[in-house]
């Protein structure tokens, strides 16, 4: 079982004991984490940029896998409600470009993808892969009933 995350930028060296420390929780439900480091596009047309950008996100999802992009407009989630998304055996995340993607491409090219927000507030990427890692740790932590999560 495999979870993909697609983004833009490389691992911060100063993060990488902390995704490592995540990366390790999520294999004791027998997933494997794999990370796809793209590298952002420096054209100045944001519009291109974004499409370029995107179709390298296409590029690299394998078939068979369930995918959730992370928009500003996508549908936000509480930790219980992410958790039931943990349903398939290999998920893919999608964190875009500084700019965004070009989310009609995303959803011509892969209609079932899920659009996913976990709030208005905006995160440095090396922050927000951070922050997917735990949800999905404690999406997981939620699903198979361990007392991580404490809910309200």
């Amino acid at each position: 079982m495999k979870i993909l995350i697609i983004n833009f930028g490389s691992i911060s060296r100063n993060f990488l004991p902390l995704y490592q420390k995540e990366i390790d929780k999520i294999k004791e439900f027998n997933y494997q984490i794999e990370f796809v480091n793209l590298t952002e596009s420096h054209i100045e047309n944001m519009n291109l940029k974004k499409t370029l950008e995107t179709k390298a996100i296409l590029q690299k999802i394998p078939k068979n896998y369930d995918c959730y992009l992370f928009s500003e407009r996508g549908k936000m989630v509480t930790s219980e409600e992410f958790s039931q998304l943990l349903n398939s055996a290999n998920l893919c995340f999608i964190i875009g470009g500084s700019q965004g993607v070009n989310e009609k491409l995303i959803s011509e090219t892969l209609p079932k993808n899920r659009f996913l927000s976990f709030g208005k507030i905006t995160f440095p990427h090396k922050i927000f892969k951070l922050i997917v890692l735990e949800q999905i740790y404690r999406g997981f932590s939620i699903k198979h009933k361990r007392k991580y999560h404490h809910s309200s």
